[in-house]
């Protein structure tokens, strides 16, 4: 690698963490509602119904990239793997936007509890 292209080490850890804690709360939100993250992975209309329990893993990945990209501060070869995890959740959930958005769905947001469209 080019030492034109080299991260400076205090900002990477800081872009990692940053990451983490886009991860993190995405968990927890997950974790502390699986009922309603399964309905808003079925609203999607990406996977087969049978297939929605996979779904039940995504917050595990998210906590699991969180927690690689910030243990790369105490371990050396952590953040990698956490940043292809995320990379690679990142670009599942933007496939499946995109192909609602090709579809023509128009997304719903929650807003104060409520759904709005």
């Amino acid at each position: 690698m080019s030492a034109a292209w080299r991260l400076d080490p205090w900002l990477g850890a800081w872009l990692a963490a940053c990451l983490a804690w886009v991860f993190w709360p995405a968990a927890w939100h997950k974790w502390r509602d699986p009922a309603g993250f399964e309905a808003a992975l079925h609203a999607y209309r990406v996977l087969p119904t049978r297939w929605l329990p996979l779904g039940r893993v995504l917050p595990g990945l998210e906590a699991l990239a969180g927690a690689l990209l910030v243990g790369g501060w105490v371990v050396d070869g952590l953040r990698a793997p956490g940043a292809l995890i995320a990379a690679s959740l990142l670009a599942l959930y933007a496939a499946a936007m995109s192909i609602n958005l090709v579809r023509g769905r128009v997304p719903a947001a929650k807003l104060r509890g409520r759904i709005v469209v």
